[in-house]
């Protein structure tokens, strides 16, 4: 018999790491049903929702970043819950300098995420290198935890790109992204003024920009919502080089960026900062290349590179898609998946 899965959400369900999964077992017809928590008012509702769901529900996955709601899930039932805990709360911010107000965050997340590890029966992460130090971190066995890869939106960006690339001759380098201490944002606009006497353009696309971060008279800033993940696909697919995070801060030791599938899947070549998680991913000078983070002159200085070696980068574009194929596609992620399922459970 087929299993059945119910999954949770605080969240859109667009903006959890967990979608691929669910668009992969949706299409597998092993989908009960999403249930979303919308407020602590409609608790009730909520409690009532997850009882009714119990009859035909094999396994609960809650989706991250809704780690908060475990507890709730394993009152009101003993079947085996999936946790997807790929964002731990815990790594949103490791400035050293931090407020009283943000020490109390601190503790609030570390228990939260302690709380829904313990509590679950499986913890989904986004990398090997995660998974060891989650394992001792929060004190749990190895056993408990597994790696599923993020994927992306394959229909937004694979099949439904129409590429504009014909239109503009120029070298396009692109950056898709928030702005926060990951991102690195203040690097790039560095680079972009490094690179003001070149024939290089750059497209940045960000939906909360603030206004200290200056970038060059080259570039294309695109600051606002975008109603789709094509729109931002058939932007990013002017670009002749994609870029993934920038920063030197820690959390990209464990995590594989969002970023990285989106190029992956679009067959980009990709340009990143040097740190441990993304290199699990991506073979350097294989599948992607590497700069020293944080190092704004590194970062030109590869562009200018890439821009000069179109036989290079064609290379890289060919091996980053392959290996997409290879271990990102959405049926992949989901066929593992199950397989994790069958031989945990």
């Amino acid at each position: 018999m087929e299993p059945r899965f119910t999954f949770i959400t605080s969240y859109e369900i667009d903006y959890s790491r967990s979608g691929v999964l669910l668009s992969y077992l949706s299409k597998k017809d092993l989908v009960r049903e999403v249930i979303k928590f919308n407020s602590w008012e409609s608790l009730i509702s909520f409690a009532r929702q997850i009882l009714k769901a119990n009859k035909k529900t094999d396994y609960y996955v809650i989706m991250n970043p809704s780690q908060f709601l475990t507890p709730i899930v394993r009152f009101l039932t003993f079947k085996k819950i999936i946790l997807d805990s790929g964002w731990p709360l815990t790594e949103k911010s490791k400035a050293k300098k931090i407020s009283t107000k943000e020490k109390l965050q601190r503790a609030k997340s570390w228990t939260v995420d302690f709380t829904s590890m313990h509590l679950a029966n499986l913890i989904l992460l986004e990398s090997k290198l995660q998974k060891e130090k989650t394992s001792k971190k929060f004190k749990i066995s190895l056993r408990k935890l597994e790696v599923s890869l993020t994927g992306v939106d394959e229909v937004a960006f694979t099949q439904g790109v129409t590429s504009r690339k014909a239109i503009d001759k120029k070298f396009k380098v692109g950056f898709r992204g928030r702005y926060n201490i990951e991102a690195g944002l203040e690097i790039l606009a560095e680079a972009t003024r490094l690179c003001a006497d070149s024939d290089i353009t750059f497209l940045v696309i960000s939906s909360n920009m603030p206004e200290h971060v200056k970038f060059g008279g080259n570039t294309i800033l695109q600051n606002k919502p975008y109603a789709s993940k094509g729109e931002i696909a058939d932007m990013l697919s002017e670009c002749d080089l994609l870029l993934g995070q920038l920063s030197d801060h820690p959390r990209l030791n464990v995590t594989i960026p969002h970023k990285a599938f989106e190029a992956a899947a679009m067959g980009k070549p990709y340009l990143t900062a040097r740190a441990a998680g993304i290199q699990e991913f991506l073979l350097e000078g294989v599948e992607a290349e590497y700069f020293q983070a944080g190092d704004p002159v590194d970062l030109v200085q590869h562009i200018q590179e890439l821009k000069l070696n179109h036989d290079y980068r064609a290379k890289l574009a060919k091996n980053v898609r392959n290996k997409f194929e290879e271990v990102a596609l959405e049926r992949v992620i989901g066929n593992a998946f199950l397989k994790i399922i069958k031989s945990k459970f």
